[in-house]
């Protein structure tokens, strides 16, 4: 099982007070209750003295005379001494304190958190002479005293620690207002964000407990975010959507095709000019007519080929079969790619001057918005 107390460290440093030439130890604790022994003169009323000096009594820094009490806190030989005490645990630092004793000047004493009362020795002196006791007397006077009981008086700091309560008790609840406020005219009426995890964190129990640790990566302040995001709730919800502009669609198996026969050898063949003239100028009327040419009979005329003709159809065949009649062929295959490319181009075109022309309506909407925006403003 887990120990679930707190861990305190409490730090103590001493360099030429007294005995205590050089001395730093920490101590590892669950409680702020310590206790300290050690034999006599290694220094234990001196380090209490330099608690008694943060009650910050003149009294106990010069007598009457002006003379400086503190020189008398330094090492034999020694003109300055430092002291410095820390107090953290596993969430913070609740003390740390440190001052100097120089020589004939007198010390500047720091504000502490903690409230010290220091009763040792020099205390018990000091009121009890007050009181007109008499130290180690042999009579009965000392029998039944209360040390201190007439200067153990925290009628006063109990009236400083209510104040202090009230007051934070009075801050708390002006931070807590401040909030509400603020959620209230600037953040809670945008639309939806009650229902965000982020807004939660505007709760006041939550900023309160806030350890100082940043929450969020932020850019900018609240303020600029809640100006952008009214540029974005001041855009008209009737725009047209722009659609995607879809790419260019290239068939590279037929640009490879037409490389291929762009640079192939072509030779002209031994038919006559004449003839291929002709052939030339119905070229696709004759390949039609021999696809569809059933049993010698002509599929335009419906009448049987004499021998005449069946010599034509011959040379028609040997025509369309040579290799002119071929890279005809292919020029035509390549002008019809190249027709399909050249309309597919412009209707990509088309398609994105069309957007560029939705994009223009949504600029002059926006445009037109926001001046009418400024109009009213």
């Amino acid at each position: 099982m887990s120990d679930s107390k707190i861990k305190i460290k409490t730090t103590i440093r001493c360099n030429n007070i007294a005995p205590l030439e050089h001395l730093q130890y920490e101590i590892s604790s669950s409680s702020l209750k310590i206790a300290v022994f050690a034999n006599n003169g290694s220094g234990k009323t001196f380090i209490s003295r330099l608690f008694r000096l943060l009650e910050q009594d003149e009294t106990l820094v010069v007598n009457e005379k002006g003379e400086f009490l503190t020189d008398a806190y330094l090492t034999y030989g020694q003109t300055k001494g430092e002291f410095a005490f820390k107090i953290d645990d596993e969430t913070s630092v609740k003390e740390n304190i440190s001052f100097q004793i120089n020589k004939g000047v007198k010390p500047t004493l720091p504000t502490t958190n903690y409230i010290f009362h220091t009763f040792n020795q020099d205390y018990v002196d000091k009121n009890i002479r007050e009181l007109d006791y008499i130290k180690d007397a042999d009579d009965e006077s000392m029998q039944g005293f209360i040390l201190g009981k007439a200067h153990i008086d925290v009628s006063d700091d109990k009236k400083k620690l209510e104040e202090i309560e009230l007051s934070g008790k009075k801050i708390k609840d002006d931070i807590i207002s401040y909030i509400e406020d603020y959620k209230k005219k600037h953040i809670s009426h945008i639309a939806n964000i009650t229902r965000l995890n982020e807004y939660r964190t505007l709760d006041p129990a939550n900023i309160l407990k806030w350890d100082g640790k940043q929450l969020h990566s932020l850019k900018k302040t609240v303020e600029e975010y809640i100006k952008d995001y009214d540029k974005i709730k001041s855009i008209p919800e009737n725009l047209p959507a722009v659609q995607e502009i879809a790419i260019l669609s290239i068939d590279n198996d037929k640009i490879n095709t037409i490389k291929e026969l762009l640079l192939k050898e072509y030779t002209l063949s031994n038919f006559k000019e004449e003839f291929k003239s002709k052939i030339k100028s119905k070229q696709a009327f004759i390949e039609e007519g021999l696809k569809i040419s059933i049993n010698n009979i002509c599929p335009f005329c419906e009448r049987p080929y004499d021998n005449n003709a069946l010599a034509i159809v011959d040379l028609y065949t040997k025509y369309i079969t040579d290799q002119e009649a071929t890279t005809i062929n292919n020029w035509m295959f390549i002008i019809s790619i190249y027709q399909s490319l050249s309309n597919n181009s412009r209707n990509w075109i088309k398609k994105v001057i069309n957007k560029l022309r939705s994009l223009m309506i949504i600029k002059q909407n926006i445009s037109y918005h926001w001046k009418k925006r400024l109009l009213q403003m």
